[in-house]
């Protein structure tokens, strides 16, 4: 069983992909970044998804979210089911060090 769910993984990530690709293709007659964005719980996968994106497509940068946890002192002290979602990221930090450069045609 677990070797079909590889051999199904892989033909999923397979087709990925592609359309990856041809939307890369696609799009960069208008803009020179492309930006994907990977969610999902934790242990989930989404590293090796990224890191294989990384390996198949010249270019890449991953940034990891958890790059962008706010220090303990600003967290907000209530119970996770009360907080906003997001609530414990700095999102201005992502903004200013990563969304405002490639929205630039900077690195970021």
């Amino acid at each position: 069983m677990q070797g079909e769910d590889t051999k199904m993984r892989n033909e999923e990530y397979s087709s990925f992909r592609q359309l990856l690709g041809e939307g890369i293709n696609d799009n960069s007659k208008k803009q020179s970044t492309f930006l994907i964005g990977i969610d999902g719980c934790g242990g989930s996968g989404k590293s090796t998804f990224a890191d294989k994106i990384k390996e198949d497509f010249l270019d890449v940068t991953v940034v990891h979210m958890d790059d962008f946890y706010l220090p303990s002192s600003l967290i907000m002290k209530i119970e996770p089911t009360k907080k906003p979602i997001g609530a414990d990221f700095d999102w201005i930090r992502l903004l200013n060090q990563v969304l405002e450069p490639l929205s630039q045609e900077k690195v970021g």
